[in-house]
């Protein structure tokens, strides 16, 4: 897509110059405390989504994570994997989604073709542990820096 075809897309209102960083900090001022996000008798407004994105971008800053930086977010469908992508699309990093069925064999090729500088995901879903897989590939990364 050119330059030209962009600025056609923005000025028809198809486009906006803000990122959903941006727009969730807009919604909460807008919408407040009405419901953004429901999950069977759990919910979240749209303050809570911004707040929990905020301090999500600040704990991914803290650990490493940059603009432009390739995450890949591994979250079963709940609320929270919102504030997870709102904190990331905040910081400007690129979000990888990749579904909770995935295993180890996957996760790790695509870390590698992307080159991902972090792997984010849910600790536990359907007697899975997502926190196992994670020390798993640890330790095989260690092996592999020792040899």
């Amino acid at each position: 897509m050119n330059a030209k075809q962009i600025e056609s897309y923005v000025e028809k209102g198809y486009w906006l110059k803000k990122s959903y960083g941006d727009l969730v900090g807009e919604w909460a001022a807008q919408y407040g405390d009405k419901t953004a996000i429901r999950d069977g008798d759990d919910s979240m407004t749209y303050r809570q989504l911004a707040v929990y994105a905020d301090r999500l971008a600040a704990a991914f800053l803290k650990k490493g994570i940059r603009r432009g930086d390739r995450v890949i977010l591994q979250m079963c469908n709940t609320q929270m994997i919102a504030p997870a992508y709102f904190g990331l699309f905040r910081i400007g990093a690129v979000v990888i989604p990749v579904y909770p069925a995935l295993r180890e064999t996957e996760i790790s090729a695509l870390a590698k073709e992307a080159e991902a500088v972090a792997y984010i995901c849910t600790e536990e879903y359907l007697d899975f542990s997502y926190a196992e897989l994670v020390e798993m590939q640890r330790l095989e990364d260690e092996r592999k820096e020792r040899e």
